[in-house]
């Protein structure tokens, strides 16, 4: 990866030392001119204030400003306080569902910091994600009223029908204002992917957070899921590749023969190719030859790779719209029919806010395929006649 101003090859020698990478693969910088505010900066937009932290004193770029220690080290200090509550709070939570008989699979959070980082303070994140069978989630909207949570937004039954059915996840808050977001699908139905999650529930492995085993997913299917959740983000924060490259050099071994065929499978092959490329290019992470060679071979791969190394650092706003998200889904579909899927899905497939738009009844909730293909027309036709 090339990178410019020093603040970035600060950033990225900082997570390849945190990630273990050798020296010769993140090389010390000593005489770089940091503007040091902006370096804060970007470590809170990225979420990488625990590892450039663990590593700014050892990364030889002179003397480091006191103030700039002091505040890194006090943002290091709330970002740790605030994982040992959310990890005691998840604790609590899946001990609630285990006694209601509810499974609930641990996504990202305090399982994947330990799991990939070794330690729950090395990764920032402010809210929790399970996964959950979609039949358990009338239940578990039950058991969460009990204890205190509310919905992030209120929705009658013929919204929260539509939800379950378009949607992968609903918003949760607690009392004490823990964020928690339940999963019955990997990624939102617009997108035009249908995996199958409940072979994720027969196959899961266990990690150890503060004393307490949880079931968590295998380190095929948390790969394929990290690749695919910074797919829907376009990578745009350096910390989503970290968990990619952390996952791949500090979890369990890797059956990448199974991880290929699940993901051609459920024709996301380019997409997961996408997250490991990334991985490697970025933060240095290695990969079978086998993975690597059809990461390069694939020209779609790495254009899109490039295009988000650019933009990874880029300042302002990146621009996005309908147009430019179709594109990108296409071209990230390895076959055909997958491709018209995508661009019929973005289309037609509604999503929260067209729900938000008009509510219909459960028995009506077909009409929302025509609902957002009515509100496009209506708002990108008054955007041409405004132009023209």
């Amino acid at each position: 990866m090339i990178v410019t101003r020093a603040e970035d090859q600060v950033l990225i020698c900082a997570v390849r030392r945190s990630l273990g990478v050798a020296a010769e693969a993140s090389p010390s910088l000593p005489g770089v001119e940091v503007d040091w505010a902006n370096l804060l900066r970007l470590a809170e937009k990225h979420c990488v204030v625990p590892l450039l932290y663990k590593q700014l004193e050892r990364i030889g770029i002179g003397p480091i400003p006191a103030d700039v220690r002091a505040k890194l080290h006090a943002a290091n200090q709330e970002n740790t306080h605030t994982n040992l509550f959310l990890t005691g709070e998840l604790i609590k939570l899946i001990d609630r569902l285990d006694a209601s008989g509810i499974p609930a699979i641990p996504l990202k959070g305090p399982t994947l910091a330990v799991r990939a980082y070794g330690d729950v303070g090395l990764r920032q994140f402010s809210d929790l994600d399970v996964l959950v069978r979609q039949s358990d989630v009338g239940r578990i909207q039950a058991l969460l009223s009990e204890i205190g949570f509310t919905a992030h937004q209120r929705l009658s039954s013929a919204q929260d029908a539509a939800l379950q059915r378009f949607d992968c996840s609903c918003n949760f808050i607690s009392k004490h204002g823990v964020a928690l977001d339940v999963h019955w699908g990997l990624v939102d139905r617009h997108h035009g992917f249908a995996i199958e999650t409940e072979r994720f529930f027969e196959r899961l492995e266990l990690v150890t957070v503060n004393g307490r085993e949880l079931h968590t997913l295998a380190t095929e299917h948390l790969l394929l899921f990290l690749c695919l959740h910074g797919f829907t983000h376009f990578w745009e924060r350096l910390s989503w590749i970290c968990d990619v490259a952390a996952l791949v050099m500090n979890g369990n071994e890797i059956d990448w023969q199974l991880l290929l065929r699940v993901a051609r499978e459920n024709g996301v092959l380019r997409i997961l190719l996408l997250g490991v490329w990334l991985a490697h290019d970025v933060c240095a992470a290695p990969l079978p030859e086998e993975v690597l060679t059809a990461a390069l071979k694939d020209p779609v791969v790495a254009q899109v790779g490039q295009q988000v190394e650019q933009q990874l650092f880029a300042e302002g706003e990146i621009p996005t719209g309908i147009i430019s998200e179709a594109r990108l889904l296409i071209r990230l579909r390895e076959r055909k029919r997958d491709q018209l899927k995508s661009a019929l899905s973005l289309l037609w497939a509604p999503r929260r806010y067209d729900r938000m738009f008009v509510s219909v009844p459960k028995s009506l909730s077909f009409l929302y395929y025509f609902i957002r293909p009515a509100r496009l027309a209506a708002k990108y036709g008054a955007q041409i006649f405004r132009n023209s």
